[in-house]
């Protein structure tokens, strides 16, 4: 009964198959069937999880007594889309006060509307005549008046959301609900369910410094689908890099030692040495250096450490974020709790997870593993109502061009509120001292003289204690375990060889243009992502990338099926390269969420809730939920 459609390529073991049938069945009595007819496709899931055929079903027998392709199919496999109960059988939605309806003193009105005119619903001597105490209300009329009620009480009066009827479950991001219908009696009278679509939501990944000790770890002990992904991350890293994450993850600890000893040892110790990334000298000559420079061919062992544990120095903070996000978004796809066709957005490491894993070690380091980078958080409201972005943006202009050092707004996360600034520690320092002199009229008046003051104060301290630790100014707040400028153009040189890279570990076979087009913002642009020449337009004309001068070509190519794949990888490989040397516009990505997609319902994706926070002056009528 079943066949194979292309026989020069054999089904391969540990392929998943998924079958798509319908049975026909005629009784001969009720132990026996007289006929049964199973017909139907066999699929698997391609690389951009579309179903694609490669075998059928056909299945014909007389005189069974059973369905053998059904129960071949139960006995070795498991059905699709069902239901993932909620705990617990559950919960009530509403009390039963609001639920109560009276049925109408007479049937005519919903019979002229419905076109039903069974006599037993409208002639009292018809009903009678049929054994019943008077005249019933039609099941319809019963069933349309619940399903009213389903519609006030579980879709806010939305009827299109009721997609199909104590809310059960959940399947593809929709609420399954139960729904009991009873008289005055407390007899039972109706019963049924409906699916009921959510509120236009959008998901959101949190970025770097939103990690905390012991996050997730409720997910990790308590759900199948969220230890998996740990479990497959710990096994790959413990495997080619020689520490577990897990590990980290759990104890935080202070320092991690990685033996080079046997033969796995020397293979892990040569991907060490291997790992390499580009510079600028002083001179402007773009060098390759190592990523351990001090790791050679005879070192037995190597330390990372950290004061404030492992879990806050960016080359483990990263990828213990980047997983236990991963983690979390696999919970709550295995519960039914992801609405298909969402818009989705991460903020800055939110965006990609590749970055985590060659990013940190783009800036020199002292013999104490200590940067001459970091980055703080800015509010310019503190100094001032009217002190603005323009005010904030020629301040910081001001002292990396008095000064000669790096320093810059690298994310723009609530307008007047919300900003990050990226740069050399004294740079920093600098702009500390400055939120503490002045208001908005000295800004314009005495703006000079006073970086001079402040830079001046900040270089004292560097030239006295060799290296600065940040401490909470008036409007500025340091970003703990962030040693590099990461959205600052001093990682310019790093756009090529991690173009590089992400051009290696991304598949364009791999990718689904369906599942970005019109639903990812990347955080570049701030802006859908589409396939268009505009598109890459859009993004030339920020990065001025020469894989994007696509000024010759027509729209024919543009349009056409072939091309749209290539399309999609080279962009998104570029938005990805470009994204973590180039500043966050995460103020136009809130407002595309909230005005382009019209969201009902942000759900955060992270640890803390701090996009959750930052989300609060768009939110009107939408609901943040915390992930």
């Amino acid at each position: 009964w079943f066949e194979w459609d292309d026989k020069t390529k054999p089904l391969q073991a540990g392929t998943t198959l998924i079958f798509r049938v319908r049975s026909e069945v005629t009784y001969r009595n009720k132990t026996c069937y007289k006929a049964v007819n199973v017909s139907g496709d066999v699929c698997v899931r391609d690389q951009m999880k579309r179903l694609v055929k490669v075998g059928s079903v056909d299945c014909l027998l007389d005189d069974s007594r059973g369905n053998p392709v059904v129960a071949y199919l139960q006995r070795h496999g498991k059905p699709q889309g069902l239901v993932s109960p909620l705990s617990n059988e559950g919960y009530t939605i509403s009390n039963g006060a609001s639920t109560a309806f009276n049925s109408p003193a007479t049937n005519e009105p919903y019979s002229k509307i419905s076109g039903d005119f069974n006599p037993i619903h409208v002639n009292p001597y018809f009903s009678d005549y049929a054994s019943l105490p008077g005249t019933i209300t039609h099941g319809m009329w019963s069933s349309a008046t619940t399903r009213k009620y389903v519609e006030n009480a579980v879709a806010q009066g939305r009827p299109d959301r009721v997609v199909a009827y104590d809310h059960i479950g959940m399947r593809s991001g929709n609420l399954v609900v139960s729904v009991e219908t009873t008289n005055s009696r407390g007899e039972k009278v109706l019963a049924g369910t409906a699916e009921v679509a959510q509120p236009t939501t959008v998901y959101v990944f949190t970025g770097q410094g939103s990690q905390e000790p012991g996050m997730g770890m409720d997910l990790f002990s308590n759900s199948p689908a969220a230890r998996s992904v740990w479990e497959s991350a710990d096994e790959h890293l413990t495997a080619v890099y020689g520490f577990s994450i897990v590990e980290i993850f759990k104890d935080n600890p202070k320092e991690k030692t990685i033996h080079f000893g046997g033969i796995k040892g020397q293979a892990i110790r040569q991907r060490y040495m291997d790992m390499t990334y580009d510079t600028m000298d002083k001179d402007g000559n773009v060098k390759t250096l190592p990523l351990f420079g001090y790791i050679n061919n005879r070192t037995q062992r190597y330390t990372f450490s950290q004061p404030n544990g492992l879990l806050f120095a960016t080359q483990f903070a990263q990828i213990t974020l980047v997983v236990t996000e991963c983690a979390a978004f696999e919970d709550m796809r295995s519960k039914g709790l992801v609405q298909k066709e969402s818009a989705f957005a991460g903020h800055s490491l939110g965006e990609y997870s590749a970055l985590a894993s060659i990013a940190d070690r783009a800036v020199e380091r002292d013999a104490q593993n200590r940067s001459n980078y970091s980055m703080c958080a800015v509010n310019p409201s503190r100094i001032s109502k009217t002190f603005n972005d323009t005010a904030l943006r020629e301040v910081v202009d001001s002292i990396a061009t008095r000064t000669g050092t790096l320093l810059e707004i690298v994310n723009f996360k609530v307008e007047g509120q919300q900003y990050v600034c990226a740069g050399e520690l004294v740079a920093l320092q600098t702009l500390a001292n400055l939120t503490e002199k002045f208001t908005v009229d000295q800004v314009k008046e005495m703006l000079g003289e006073i970086v001079n003051s402040c830079y001046q104060k900040a270089k004292e301290i560097y030239d006295k204690e060799g290296y600065i630790t940040l401490e909470r100014g008036f409007a500025t707040i340091p970003l703990p375990g962030i040693d590099v400028p990461f959205h600052s153009c001093y990682l310019w040189a790093g756009v090529m060889p991690f173009r590089a890279y992400l051009s290696k570990k991304i598949n364009p076979a791999h990718l689904n243009p369906d599942t970005l087009v019109g639903k990812y913002v990347p955080n570049l642009v701030a802006k859908p992502f589409e396939v268009t020449k505009d598109y890459a337009q859009l993004i030339y004309d920020q990065t001025l990338s020469s894989r994007l001068d696509f000024c010759k070509w027509d729209q024919e190519n543009w349009g056409s099926a072939e091309q749209r794949q290539k399309l999609v990888y080279v962009i998104l490989v570029e938005l990805l390269a470009y994204q973590f040397a180039s500043p966050v516009h995460w103020i136009e990505t809130q407002d595309i969420l909230f005005t382009h997609y019209k969201i009902e319902r942000y759900i955060k994706i992270g640890p803390s809730p701090t996009l959750t926070g930052m989300a609060t002056p768009h939110e009107g009528g939408v609901l943040p939920v915390r992930g």
